[in-house]
């Protein structure tokens, strides 16, 4: 989940979804939802209905973030898959 920065200075989380990896291992759920996690709590949460998603993401407001796979899996609702957190590092003004 690489994070490009944005034309406006902000910077964009770009997620790219490899569902064939698992084939084999459990049944492709009907329907599963991303969430962007972070320090603040959930930053964005969609359905996913195609494998890549660019949100948004405010580096003043959070520490790290984290991209969360959640479905159903035999009736239960679960987390499917998640990446290692994503850190924020805050350059600060030299003292002159």
């Amino acid at each position: 989940m690489p994070a490009d920065i944005a034309n406006n200075g902000g910077l964009k989380a770009r997620i790219k979804l490899d569902l064939a990896v698992r084939t084999g291992h459990w049944p492709m759920p009907e329907s599963m939802t991303l969430r962007l996690s972070g320090s603040i709590g959930v930053i964005h949460e969609c359905p996913v209905d195609c494998d890549s998603f660019t949100v948004p993401v405010s580096e003043e407001e959070s520490i790290w973030i984290r991209a969360e796979l959640w479905s159903e899996l035999q009736g239960i609702r679960t987390l499917v898959a998640f990446t290692n957190p994503i850190y924020f590092e805050r350059l600060k003004e030299a003292l002159i």
